[in-house]
């Protein structure tokens, strides 16, 4: 596949005091079009950095990210991103308008048209009957699910995820797993997905870099051509997790 998103020696500190804390160094990554990747790392290793900085929302101190070859200056509706905090819905808007909100700020359509988009979206993530009601009437999960919908209903060419289901009970965040496997499945976005759950990332991801706080960067990544539907309990599952463990483990010792 061709090459969607490109990092080219990211390196991105935080003022801490009086000496700067780096958090990224020389970071060099790429993500094929249509790929699901997940990034991995313990608590401060610079994931969800790395991921505003796709969004648009940091700058890197060096080096830059470019999409299909053109380089990113800042946010754009090519790049959407959905964040583990279930209030990124407007509260005072339905369900339906809140996908139709970014959609009539970009002027994607008519009035019946927009409503078509936003009803094609919540079926796809299996919202249906869901329009008319408000955030606070909803689940965490079913949050989530509109959130991404909100997202999807842009057309995105990558689909930027910030530990999304960390919230969520095991139930819900199994359910909306596979669910997230099926609209990737069936839209063929990018998929950039932030986690610090292995099983997790084994169960979603094609690969799997792992970024560590001590290097500033990737220690390695781990190729996953695991069969979906993927199961825990099987021993290519357990081969996957122990990779991951591991390079994770060595990582940060």
């Amino acid at each position: 596949m061709a090459c969607s998103l490109e990092f080219k020696g990211i390196s991105k500190s935080f003022c801490n005091g009086a000496a700067p804390n780096l958090v990224l160094d020389q970071l060099q990554l790429e993500i094929a079009k249509g790929e699901f990747i997940c990034l991995l790392g313990s608590s401060g290793s610079g994931k969800s950095t790395l991921l505003r900085i796709i969004a648009g929302l940091e700058t890197p101190d060096s080096g830059g990210v470019s999409l299909n070859g053109e380089l990113l200056t800042g946010p754009d509706a090519k790049r959407v991103m959905v964040f583990q905090d279930f209030n990124q819905l407007f509260p005072w808007q339905t369900v339906k308008d809140n996908i139709i909100f970014p959609l009539r700020i970009q002027k994607r359509g008519s009035k019946r048209e927009l409503r078509e988009i936003a009803d094609r979206y919540l079926a796809m993530v299996k919202l249906e009957g869901y329009g008319g009601y408000y955030p606070h009437q909803l689940s965490g999960g079913m949050k989530q699910k509109a959130a991404i919908a909100r997202a999807l209903a842009l057309q995105p060419e990558a689909l930027l995820m910030d530990e999304p289901f960390g919230s969520l009970d095991a139930q819900t965040r199994q359910t909306l797993q596979q669910m997230l496997l099926k609209v990737w499945e069936e839209t063929g976005v990018t998929i950039v997905f932030v986690t610090h759950d292995i099983q997790e990332a084994v169960i979603l991801a094609d690969r799997i870099p792992v970024l560590t706080k001590n290097k500033h960067s990737i220690a390695g990544i781990v190729v996953n051509s695991l069969p979906r539907p993927r199961l825990p309990g099987i021993p290519e599952f357990s081969g996957v997790w122990r990779q991951v463990y591991q390079l994770l483990d060595s990582a940060e010792s």
